[in-house]
């Protein structure tokens, strides 16, 4: 996608990439960062899911149950691999969001 957001920059100036989001992280930030791409390849798996939903099924090619639980494992797959490649971009702005300072 190419639309997607490449980085944000964070207040002390550094940049967030999808090739350096874990590097120079503390041990809470990493395990933030991995529920937010854990959070995004659900996001994306459901969106993959619904939008297969919308496709009318034929009995030409249809390959029954075996099919859907294969094409289920592929989406869940496709879905992981676009959280860690970054495409999307949702990981990194809630990571940004999360990760601010909080005024009290």
């Amino acid at each position: 996608m190419s639309g997607g957001i490449t980085s944000i920059s964070l207040s002390d100036s550094r940049m967030v990439t999808p090739s350096r989001a874990h590097a120079n992280m503390d041990a809470e930030q990493k395990r933030l960062m991995q529920a937010c791409e854990e959070f995004e390849s659900i996001f994306v798996h459901m969106l993959l899911r619904s939008m297969r939903k919308s496709v009318p099924k034929t009995g030409f090619l249809h390959g029954g149950s075996g099919e859907d639980i294969f094409q289920d494992m592929l989406d869940e797959q496709i879905a992981l691999e676009a959280s860690r490649s970054g495409q999307f971009g949702l990981a990194k702005t809630m990571f940004y969001q999360l990760s601010r300072p909080r005024w009290r």
